[in-house]
């Protein structure tokens, strides 16, 4: 919980920067999930579902049909598969913040 009550506190800007960018790197921008995966391999599959598999190239995929804005959110969180591509290719996005155009 505590975390997360962190985490809500740098995303609505309630931190000078570089408090922001000292606790977004205290939490640590690799993921033991993504680190894991082989990300280059687009065959390597992610989940089974009902109607097929999950690759790395869907993860891929789905993630460019998010704005570039969005990535760090998707990257910080990680709940998704795109956000799970993203933190294990891109794990910077997580240090990147506020985002790109938030504020002007």
């Amino acid at each position: 919980m505590l975390d997360h009550e962190f985490q809500r506190r740098v995303q609505h800007e309630a931190f000078p920067i570089d408090a922001d960018l000292d606790i977004i790197a205290a939490h640590g921008p690799l993921h033991v999930r993504a680190a894991s995966m082989d990300w280059d391999d687009d065959l390597v599959i992610l989940r089974h579902n009902d109607t097929g598999v999950v690759t790395v190239a869907d993860a891929r995929v789905e993630a460019a049909t998010w704005p570039r804005d969005s990535w760090q959110w998707l990257a910080d969180e990680a709940h998704t598969l795109t956000g799970l591509y993203l933190r294990g290719r891109r794990p910077e996005l997580v240090c990147e913040f506020p985002p790109r155009g938030a504020n002007g």
